[in-house]
């Protein structure tokens, strides 16, 4: 191994330092301006702010551009009855010809959301039938148009009276007082008992009441099996794991049902839901209901049941009479939907303020007094005595 000396660094003289000073300011200058340094720049995350003169030309043209590209709302129009046009109003009547078969038959024809109270409802020739409240009645033999108005607007039906036989004359006793029922009960004939031996009832506590007034009293109804819960509801069957007792067993609605065996359904649900859900949820929840209980019982007839109205004056948030015919009316088309049938139980409790009539009810409020109970029991009796099941 070969020794070396070592060697000693000199201090430099101070013209080589300037001279390295020289080079190092130059290559920075180089590396600046060809975006060299060694630390990049982040971005700024808050766009620059105009100044006064620019943010004015700014909103200026913004409000130019928006004002030229908004879409302009024109309202839509339909023919009135003078031929010159209004605003579309979105109420109809359900059939454009009805035919009716028993004096004092009635049938409910309007289904829409507009309040029945604004709609001025007229007849061609009372004689043949009257028309109130959506609610055509027949009274003799023959043939008229009946007709319902609102803000100009006009639909009409026409009504055959093709009259078989009469009804007692109780059913026909005019009502006056503003609390009576706008409607008695429709006339039946021929409904056997037997008929709803195999049936089922679904609902709430205005159910529960039902199956109460049946167990004392007796009648066709008491042979029929009852699925009752109070402040039972569509959402807390759904989703609240709140379901229906049977034989001392909680189950979902569509278990319980099979194991009744009924081939008839009768379901009355709602009046819960709309205090605590609204109209348009609760409409929703319906098919996915009805799926459920026809996957389990594809054989059974389901006969929907609209909700009962609410006594005048005991409404309570969303639990009013508004909300009740909007529902129902709503309710009618979602069950004709799925091939169930309607039963619009809510027609014959009604009274003349839009509630339910005074000797219907026994709390001022939702729950039926037995006199409702035996005047929903006589719409059933009614509508299985001459509507077929199809």
């Amino acid at each position: 191994m070969l020794w070396s000396e070592p060697t000693y660094q000199k201090e430099a003289d101070p013209l080589t330092k300037k001279t390295l000073c020289l080079l190092l300011a130059v290559c920075l200058l180089l590396c600046s301006l060809m975006g060299c340094s060694g630390e990049e720049l982040a971005p700024t995350t808050e766009a620059p702010q105009p100044t006064t003169t620019e943010a004015t030309t700014q909103a200026t043209t913004e409000a130019a551009t928006e004002a030229t590209t908004a879409p302009t709302t024109v309202p839509t129009t339909a023919a009135t009855t003078e031929g010159t046009t209004g605003p579309q109003i979105d109420f109809s009547l359900d059939w454009k010809s009805l035919s009716l078969n028993v004096l004092g038959e009635t049938f409910f024809l309007y289904s829409g959301d507009v309040d029945p109270a604004e709609i001025t409802w007229l007849t061609d020739d009372p004689k043949v039938a009257t028309f109130n409240y959506g609610i055509v009645t027949a009274i003799g033999p023959g043939e008229t148009t009946v007709h319902a108005e609102y803000m100009g607007v006009r639909d009409s039906c026409t009504v055959h009276c093709i009259i078989k036989e009469t009804v007692p004359p109780e059913t026909t006793t005019p009502v006056s007082d503003p609390r009576e029922p706008v409607l008695l009960p429709p006339a039946y004939q021929n409904v056997s008992n037997e008929f709803f031996a195999d049936a089922v009832f679904v609902g709430d506590s205005i159910t529960e009441g039902l199956r109460n007034y049946c167990q004392w009293n007796g009648g066709g109804l008491s042979v029929a099996t009852f699925l009752t819960r109070v402040s039972y509801g569509v959402y807390n069957e759904l989703y609240g794991g709140f379901h229906v007792v049977y034989n001392d067993v909680s189950m979902p609605i569509e278990d319980a049902i099979a194991a009744t065996g009924a081939k008839k359904l009768f379901i009355m649900l709602g009046i819960n839901d709309l205090g605590n859900s609204g109209v348009d949820k609760t409409i929703s929840y319906w098919p996915i209901l009805l799926e459920r209980i026809r996957e389990k019982n594809p054989e059974i007839t389901i006969y929907v049941q609209s909700i009962a109205p609410v006594y005048t004056g005991g409404e309570y948030q969303g639990v009013n009479n508004s909300n009740v015919r909007s529902y129902n009316s709503r309710l009618q088309q979602v069950a004709k939907a799925h091939g169930c049938q309607f039963i619009d139980v809510c027609q014959y409790l009604v009274d003349h303020t839009g509630g339910l009539a005074a000797a219907y009810t026994s709390d001022r409020y939702v729950h039926l007094s037995n006199e409702g109970f035996r005047t929903w029991i006589k719409v059933l009796y009614g509508y299985t005595g001459y509507v077929t099941t199809p």
